[in-house]
């Protein structure tokens, strides 16, 4: 009963974390864009055909598994302990905390003619393929997603200042330093605690 609950708890809190970071960084360019120009039930509207869509081809393709293989090669404890919170419990509060990218929209806003529906569209085509690229790889080594989408946010921003100057260099540099700031500190505390959760374990 214990192990049922801890694991219904790891599960709110990874829906939780995913839904403020890893959802808005598939969706946050689509929504900034689309707002005030489509109207809301059909953005909801595109957003759940799509979703059903990556569901169904991953139902079909690995065999009704949801991760899409990806924690194939990761088995599952023996038994659940309430230390397993601490990794979901940690990535929700960073996430929360705007380390790395729980104000991921505002992170958003604040690139160069984002607003622009075309400029928004090529974003979503290059994260996209770019990950479902990864998805079809052989690799088991899940990716993390805030680093592609932030490092394409960063190439895109540093291409148009030194191209079409929209931005100073200083600027947009310092802009930058401080989402890659964001990002490490994630990356920091999740190895802190992960390397700390391991020595407890043992």
């Amino acid at each position: 009963m214990e192990g049922t609950l801890i694991q219904g708890l790891g599960f709110v809190l990874v829906v939780l974390a995913c839904t403020a970071n890893d959802s808005l960084q598939t969706l946050g360019t689509f929504l900034v864009s689309n707002r005030g120009r489509t109207p809301l039930w059909l953005q909801v509207l595109w957003i759940c055909l799509a979703t059903a869509a990556i569901l169904i081809f991953g139902w079909i393709r690995y065999h009704g598994d949801p991760a899409w293989d990806r924690l194939g090669s990761f088995p599952p404890p023996e038994a659940f302990s309430w230390f397993y919170l601490i990794p979901p419990l940690t990535i929700a509060v960073l996430t929360w905390w705007g380390a790395p990218s729980g104000t991921i929209q505002t992170i958003i806003r604040r690139k160069i003619n984002i607003h622009d529906i075309r400029s928004a569209t090529l974003i979503d085509l290059v994260f996209g393929m770019i990950l479902f690229t990864r998805a079809l790889s052989m690799s088991m080594v899940p990716l993390s997603t805030t680093w592609v989408f932030l490092g394409l946010l960063a190439g895109r921003e540093l291409a148009l200042v030194a191209r079409l100057h929209q931005s100073s260099p200083g600027q947009a540099i310092k802009q930058l330093a401080g989402d890659l700031f964001k990002a490490s500190i994630g990356v920091g505390v999740s190895l802190a605690v992960a390397s700390s959760l391991q020595l407890v374990l043992m």
